[in-house]
């Protein structure tokens, strides 16, 4: 007899809520467990006509109930906190969900509720229905399969239903089909396979499972019909039992086939027999490498790894970790030893969160991360059952894809031909399952321009496949964040634009590659040369040349640097460019002393070259597919169709360029595209060294006009890399200067990125600026990070994303500029204008603006931790979520202004005027507020908790919804004020002076009340518990209705406050014990 034939005992569910104000999150919650067989109450719904009143029936429905569930949002019901008392004393399952959702004001009964809530039970927060209907269903799942496994270890539910093995049993093998995840503590085999074969695309039907086995029927439709299976999953070995059993199945329910699967332990005998009946007989890791058919993509792996010689060349490089110190912005480095050790014993911890590897250009990423997946492969290969399947991803083509499922798709099925049933969603459950190791190489290679909120982004999507059993590396570029805090912040998911990530995905550690040391640079020109004591030989020579010991420790340039050997040793100086220019020069020039070039001088090859550097750059793909080389070689040179093709042959295989299989050619490595796209700017500014002008036309060094410029040098934002190239190039600063003052002049509208590359790069440069008038700039994402730019005004100008960090720009203006996402930590910013400016989503904290002027400005959404504010005049800002924590405000000025969910938490408000201003959902935690003025100020749903804020004047302030617990009131004048739903408990407010004032449902239990005057206030629904009182003047216009007071309390109370509460209230309604 099926559990579905026996008389079960079904599980009786209650829902409990404010009924108007919930009542589409109830409906949802009944269909959703009634679908499950559940027998679910909502009063509205179930109660009918009865005899009893409906307090006994709820009361009696509560007490049969297995499992009660509590929805709150803001409104406050006594009957709702009945039933949840009476669940409480019968010691039902108890699940508590509560909205935030857009609420303006929780009653205070509810809100000293949840407080209860969250001392006794773990609440759960909801954002919808349908959200909320998943949350129940997946915590009533959570119950069943805690009571299944109590039960079997002897431990059994005070809800005697719940220990009724055949009930738990029909409840879960009714919720796994759509929710396979039910049986993972139960049977994991059969959660994850049965997981699987959901999203190849099979309904899952029929499940019946015990400790050792979980079978199921899996049908899927197609064109000609059904197709039906059985499936049974193993806990343990697969015996010749179990055979039997399959065999028997497919005859029984007439299914095409039969699969068996396990873990890792198969009996010969099973297989034999499963051989002689076609059963499939398989383990998990043999399932998953069926479907997905990786053997090509092995290949394509081997052969690139091959391709590249890196197991000739590889020499084994070192890490280290920044670790971070209490201010955020000091690091202290910890040594890792050999980077390859350390990621494997990443690889086999369980508990490590993902992985991102960091290092500057041509520090050897790519080629760690290819040979760390060949490596990977060959462990999966020899033992699948253990070991991750290694997928390596270049993000260099990410630029082409939307999202990280379009990449993800286009990457296994069409470059790397997996044959996977189920697509996107099949390979997700598999990665869910920690089945992959996901190796991104190339983070900063998604896309070239890019700003703070692409970076963050771009990390957004990769995160999506981030899971906690997954494992995730990430190569990058340590240079593509703007400071070291932000790559921490971004990998870690905890910035505000891509918002914290969810808890089913883990964050990133960071280590970060380090340099070549003299032994390692040995051995790598030992494995170049293939001669020990030649290589040293080398070295001992090169290691004298200026500069070459800091370049030499990029194994990318290594090469280079054998190769130009004499070149370097005859140089007086080198930097990074001169290596490049050397190389290339001298590539070029050989090309044509051998004739193997179709165009007639040096000159010509190389801004061939250029032009394909920029082309590729400014695309941002870094890539050109061989059928559109004749497109950019027409665009280019305009030539006559008959020569293309002569053309086409001379870029292929006369510059700096690779291919890959499908037709692909990039530069052998992204430094290179950034060297050409810097001697570009180089000429084309008119500002190049002799060096690199040599053997050119003079007329084409000339500089360029402002349109071309703009068209070129400010289309892009000048990367790290561009400008290290570019400021060794560079031999005429004037000429950038004098250009800078020639293009401020005029209207800056339609010069894209010109102004900003111009002084980002004449900053790089050292080149002073002081007093200068730059008003009305457009300088978005400049990088003025470290300069001097004091009594400069730049009124009316655009610096949004502007990199300001660790400058200095004191006595400046930025009025009326737009500064909004600009990085200002540890700036100094002392006696600025900057009124009616836009710094909205900045970060300036650790930085100094005293005495500056804030005017009418916008600082929405900001970060201003542990800054000076002193005397600055911040009135009527506009502020909202802004971050003021451990800040000093002393002297400040904050009149007129609009502050809405700002954090003053730890603040210095010494002196500081609030006059006028609203301050709604503000938190001021043990804020220094000594003086401090609040003068009709609107603190709605506020937090003041631990203030102490004697013999101040509110006037008329707005204090609804506020916290004001445990502060010190003393002294104070209230009039006209608004305090409705407010928080004093425990507050003191001796001697205060209250005119007018409106308490309607304030608690001030426990307060401190002594001498208190009030005249003409409301005290409507008022919380009076416990309070310390002693002298109060109270008269007869004031009101009590609904007052909530003890009998020992009211007994305390002078005559005429008694008399007056007994004048509002019935006697008997005053008492609340």
């Amino acid at each position: 007899m099926s559990l579905d034939d026996k008389l079960l005992k079904k599980l009786d569910i209650f829902i409990s809520s404010r009924t108007h104000e919930l009542h589409n999150e109830r409906i949802e919650i009944k269909n959703v467990l009634t679908n499950l067989d559940f027998n679910t109450f909502i009063f509205e719904k179930d109660s009918g006509s009865r005899t009893e009143s409906s307090e006994e029936v709820f009361s009696e429905e509560v007490s049969s109930c297995h499992i009660y569930v509590g929805i709150f949002r803001e409104e406050y019901s006594e009957a709702t906190e009945k039933e949840y008392r009476i669940a409480l004393e019968s010691k039902k399952e108890i699940l508590i969900y509560v909205s935030d959702y857009n609420i303006t004001g929780r009653h205070s009964n509810l809100r000293n509720l949840l407080r209860e809530f969250k001392q006794k039970h773990t609440i759960q927060y909801f954002d919808n229905s349908g959200d909320l209907g998943r949350k129940v269903k997946k915590d009533i799942t959570d119950i069943l399969v805690r009571s299944f496994l109590n039960q079997k270890e002897g431990r059994f539910s005070t809800v005697p239903t719940l220990n009724d093995q055949d009930t738990l049993k029909h409840y879960l093998q009714k919720i796994t089909p759509e929710s396979p995840d039910a049986l993972q503590n139960i049977n994991p085999v059969a959660s994850e396979i049965m997981s699987v074969w959901r999203k190849m695309g099979y309904a899952i039907h029929n499940c019946v499972f015990n400790s050792d086995t979980a079978d199921f029927q899996a049908t899927i439709s197609h064109w000609s019909g059904k197709t039906k299976v059985f499936v049974r999953c193993v806990n343990g070995e697969i015996t010749s039992n179990d055979v039997n059993y399959a065999v028997k199945h497919i005859t029984e329910i007439d299914a095409a086939r039969a699969f068996l699967f396990t873990y890792n332990r198969i009996s010969p005998a099973a297989s034999t027999l499963a051989l002689e009946n076609n059963v499939v007989i398989q383990t998990q890791a043999q399932f998953y490498r069926s479907i997905l058919k990786p053997e090509k993509y092995f290949d394509k792996l081997r052969n690139e790894y091959d391709k590249q010689e890196i197991s000739k060349y590889y020499v084994p490089l070192k890490c280290y970790k920044k670790s971070n110190v209490e201010d955020e912005v000091q690091f202290i480095n910890e040594q890792l030893g050999d980077v390859d050790s350390y990621v494997l014993r990443w690889l086999s911890d369980r508990s490590q969160k993902h992985l991102a590897l960091l290092g500057d250009f041509g520090s050897g990423k790519t080629w760690f991360s290819r040979r760390f997946a060949k490596i990977c492969l060959d462990k999966y290969i020899e033992d699948p059952d253990n070991n991750k399947l290694p997928i390596f991803i270049s993000l260099r083509d990410y630029a082409k894809s939307y999202s990280i499922q379009q990449l993800i798709t286009d990457l296994l099925l069409n470059e790397y031909n997996f044959e996977l049933q189920g697509g996107y969603e099949t390979f997700v459950e598999l990665n869910n399952q920690g089945k992959f190791l996901l190796i991104f190489d190339g983070f900063d290679e998604m896309a070239q321009k890019v700003d703070f909120n692409v970076v963050t982004e771009n990390f957004k999507e990769l995160a999506k496949v981030a899971n906690l059993k997954s494992k995730v590396l990430l190569t990058c570029r340590t240079t593509y964040f703007r400071y070291e805090i932000e790559s921490h912040r971004i990998l870690s998911g905890k910035t505000k634009t891509s918002s914290t990530l969810p808890t089913t995905q883990a964050g990133f550690e960071i280590i970060q590659l380090e340099e070549l040391s003299d032994e390692q640079i040995v051995e790598v020109m030992t494995k170049r040369i293939g001669d020990p004591q030649k290589a040293k030989g080398y070295w001992e020579k090169l290691r004298s040349v200026y500069d070459i010991p800091s370049l030499a420790h990029k194994p990318v340039l290594i090469p280079m640097l054998i190769e130009i050997m004499q070149d370097i040793v005859d140089s007086s100086s080198i930097d990074a460019s001169t290596i490049y220019h050397i190389y290339t020069d001298r590539w070029l020039g050989q090309a044509h002393s051998e004739g193997r070039t179709y165009l007639s001088n040096k000159w010509q090859s190389l801004f061939f070259v250029i032009a394909l550097a920029w082309y590729m750059l400014k695309s941002q793909e870094l890539k050109i597919h061989w059928k559109k080389i004749p497109d950019f070689i027409n665009n280019y040179y305009n030539v006559d169709t008959s020569e293309i093709d002569y053309y086409a042959n001379d870029l292929r295989t006369n510059t700096f360029l690779k291919r890959d299989e499908r037709g692909f050619f990039e530069f052998s490595h992204k430094s290179m595209t950034e060297f050409f796209v810097a001697y570009k700017f180089a000429i084309e500014l008119g500002a190049a060294k002799p060096a690199y002008r040599r053997n050119i036309p003079e007329e084409e060094t000339r500089q360029k006009s402002i349109q071309e410029l703009a068209a070129s040098f400010g289309a892009i934002i000048l990367n790290p890399e561009i400008i290290l190239f570019l400021k060794e190039m560079i031999g005429q600063k004037q000429f950038l200067k004098d250009l800078f003052n020639k293009c401020k002049q005029g209207s800056t509208e339609n010069l894209g990125y010109l102004l900003s590359n111009l002084i980002t790069l004449l900053v790089v440069l050292k080149e002073p600026f002081d007093s200068e008038d730059i008003s009305n700039a457009n300088m978005p994402s400049a990088d003025l990070q470290g300069s001097t730019l004091t009594n400069c005004t730049f009124d009316g100008g655009n610096l949004s994303q502007v990199i300001m960090n660790n400058g200095k720009f004191t006595n400046s203006s930025f009025n009326n500029c737009n500064m909004s996402q600009s990085s200002l930590v540890h700036a100094n910013l002392h006696e600025i204008k900057a009124q009616n400016a836009n710094l909205t989503n900045c970060n300036g904290r650790f930085s100094n603006f005293s005495d500056s002027v804030f005017t009418t400005s916008n600082l929405s959404n900001s970060k201003f931790q542990r800054s000076k504010f002193l005397g600055c005049n911040l009135d009527n800002v506009i502020a909202s979520s802004v971050d003021f924590s451990d800040s000093d405000l002393t002297d400040s000025s904050i009149t007129n202004a609009v502050l809405d969910g700002c954090n003053f938490d730890n603040s210095i408000l010494t002196n500081t005027t609030f006059k006028n201003s609203q301050l709604t959902s503000c938190s001021f935690y043990l804020a220094e507020t000594t003086d401090t003025e609040f003068t009709n100020c609107n603190l709605q749903n506020s937090k003041l908790e631990d203030l102490n804020l004697p013999r101040r004047k509110f006037g008329a302030i707005n204090l609804t919804n506020a916290i004001l617990s445990n502060s010190d009131l003393s002294g104070s004048r209230f009039l006209k004020a608004v305090l409705r739903n407010c928080s004093l408990v425990n507050t003191n407010l001796t001697k205060c002076v209250c005119e007018e004032v409106d308490f309607t449902e304030a608690s001030l239990e426990k307060a401190t009340l002594n001498e208190i005057i009030l005249r003409k206030c409301n005290l409507r629904d008022v919380r009076l518990y416990d309070i310390k009182i002693d002298k109060i003047t109270i008269d007869t216009d004031t009101k009590t209705n609904g007052v909530k007071i003890d009998r020992k309390t009211f007994e305390r109370l002078p005559k005429d406050f008694q008399n007056i509460i007994i004048r509002d209230n019935d006697e008997y309604a005053i008492w609340q014990e």
